[in-house]
């Protein structure tokens, strides 16, 4: 098995984001995909790992960015980012759904999420608001 793991730059309105997509390079067919959302600290080394072990089960997995460039790492705009989309539902949910694009769109995903992986502080409330306030897709 191959796990190919490859840095993507995306978009939400003018915040520029960047996650990393994970797939077993080995496969061809298509199959569902799963988002990894980061905890409180941003992507990290923990959510990209995740993500890979994630691909190693057979999924098309995108680790994705929910602050932006230049906050991990930076506690005064961490704890912005956090407070930020903590008080604006509609933008928490739109950056995750910047996410699901990114996932969707590579070749191998059947077009389905199978699940969204959280983690506890910055992800927990994210999965609070996606079923609360983001619908089903």
């Amino acid at each position: 098995m191959t796990i190919n793991a490859q840095t993507i730059a995306y978009r939400h309105g003018d915040t520029e984001l960047t996650g990393q997509l994970a797939w077993d390079a080995e496969r061809g067919d298509q199959r569902p995909g799963i988002l990894v959302v980061h905890g409180g600290a941003g992507l990290d080394s923990h959510a990209k790992g995740r993500a890979n072990r994630l691909a190693e089960l057979g999924f098309v997995v995108f680790a994705c960015d929910m602050y932006g460039q230049g906050v991990a790492g930076n506690r005064e705009r961490i704890m912005a980012s956090i407070a930020e989309l903590r008080d604006d539902t509609a933008k928490l949910c739109q950056r995750a759904r910047a996410g699901i694009d990114v996932l969707v769109s590579h070749p191998q995903v059947d077009g389905r999420v199978a699940a969204v992986v959280l983690r506890r502080n910055g992800g927990a409330r994210t999965g609070e608001e996606r079923r609360g306030h983001c619908g089903n897709g």
